[in-house]
């Protein structure tokens, strides 16, 4: 047909490969930033937590479970919630969600940093 046009696409098969090839690095690299945000979260929620026994500090930890990381007071300090968000007699002293909403404006940098790494390595390991 003239003036026809076609278009051919060559390395697909290549590039598929490669992306294949990412996939475990950028898990770990998750993991990795997953882990610092969680160490992190607790971290911040220690330093805004108010003391008075040091109860409810000392009881802030950090779990991570693959891609998922867990922060916060543990369930023997019953009264964690209401030092939050406050009560009818006492003003809210938050320590968890600014410390979250940080954290969430920093993990992609954190993934960032940890991808940039692992690629760095390259296949070493």
């Amino acid at each position: 047909m003239p003036g026809a046009l076609s278009v051919q696409v060559r390395g697909v098969d290549s590039l598929a490969d490669r992306i294949r090839l990412l996939r475990p690095r950028m898990r770990r690299a998750t993991i990795a930033a997953v882990t610092e945000a969680g160490q992190g979260l607790e971290d911040g929620m220690k330093a805004l937590a108010p003391v008075d026994t040091g109860r409810l500090r000392d009881s802030i930890r950090h779990e991570v479970e693959g891609t998922t990381a867990t922060a916060g007071p543990g369930r023997e300090v019953d009264y964690a919630i209401f030092v939050e968000f406050g009560t009818s007699r006492m003003p809210a002293q938050p320590y968890v969600r600014p410390v979250v909403q940080a954290e969430k404006l920093l993990f992609p940098a954190l993934v960032r940093k940890h991808l940039d790494a692992e690629l760095k390595r390259g296949g070493r390991r």
